[in-house]
Parts: C-alpha cells; structure tokens; sequence
C-alpha cells in the first residue's frame, strides 16, 4: 500500500513540474516577437491572375514574382507585382517592389518604386512615379496621397498626391504642382 501513495506522490509531483515548465517556457516565448508573428499559409510563385470584362473581352493582368497567404491576417502579400491594363485608350502598366490585398477588401497596396505607364510607348508618353499608390482594380483607378513626379518628353512635374483613371487615363493632381518645360 506504501508503494502505492509513494507512487501517486512522484507521479503527482512530476506532473507539477511538467506544468509549471509548460507554464514558464510559454510565458519566455511570448516575450519574443518572432516567436508570435504569424506564419505563411502558402507560397505562390510566378502569379498571373487574368480580369475579364462582362463582354469576355481581358481587362487587365495581375502578375507577381512571389506571393505569400497569411490567413489569420486575411492579408496577402506580392513581391514585384505588375498590373497590365487594356482598354480603347491604351495599354499601360503598374509596377512596385511590393503589393498588399486584404480578403476583406479588392484594394490593392502598391509600395516601393511604384511606376505608372503606358506600353506602347507612343511619342507622348508619359511616366509617373511614386513611392505608394492605391489601385481599386474594379474601376481601374489608382491614387496616392505622396509625392509623385511625372515624366514626359516636354518635361517634368512633381505634386503631392494624385488620382489616375486608368480606363480612361485622366491623371489628376492634387496639390503643390511645379512643373519644368525642356526645349526640343
């Protein structure tokens, strides 16, 4: 009978001690922020996502280097994204160094490097550059509330902010413009 309450005695002990291990390395851990970041669902790599409109016709192509799923977050992150759009006005193209979308939302973050194009580079190109753009890929409009500089063959604009309708490619500008003519 000794045997046994002795036996009970360590068993019970030795659980207690696992437990409060359990307790204290949990605790150590949390006190780490790499140890609570979330980690990637799943990787995806060379992205191509095609937009079709109502009458069947391609709208506009989402294309990434690499894409990682974080599904607690519902977020989902792009390396070098590049949206090419295609409509009666012309083709032209987006391009970053990263990209965010939420699951909640079809806004998509352009950040780092962020370029705004035409493709086929007729002779009256034009080249706008800013650091963020937000793209609405529904109306096909992308705007952006930090400073961007517009490239052209006649010259150089800068202005804080602007919103783009990529459809129909009317660029507005929102404030502190200046512009510099250069002579052919």
């Amino acid at each position: 009978m000794r045997k046994r309450y002795l036996f009970l005695v360590v068993a019970f002990t030795f659980g207690l001690v696992l437990h409060l291990v359990e307790q204290y390395t949990t605790g150590v851990a949390s006190n780490f922020p790499e140890a609570t970041e979330e980690e990637v669902e799943y990787y995806g790599e060379r992205l191509v996502h095609r937009q079709y409109g109502e009458d069947g016709l391609l709208q506009q192509t989402l294309t990434a280097q690499q894409s990682e799923y974080f599904g607690e977050q519902g977020l989902t992150r792009f390396v070098s994204p590049a949206i090419v759009g295609q409509n009666q006005s012309g083709n032209w193209q987006i391009n970053a160094a990263q990209g965010e979308i939420s699951d909640h939302s079809s806004q998509l973050a352009l950040t780092g490097g962020v370029q705004i194009q035409s493709i086929a580079r007729e002779p009256d190109f034009l080249i706008v550059e800013t650091s963020e753009v937000m793209y609405q890929p529904e109306n096909g409009e992308a705007s952006s509330d930090k400073a961007v500089t517009l490239r052209s063959r006649w010259g150089t604009t800068t202005a804080d902010g602007f919103t783009m309708d990529t459809s129909s490619q009317r660029l507005t500008l929102k404030s502190n413009v200046r512009t510099l003519y250069e002579q052919d």
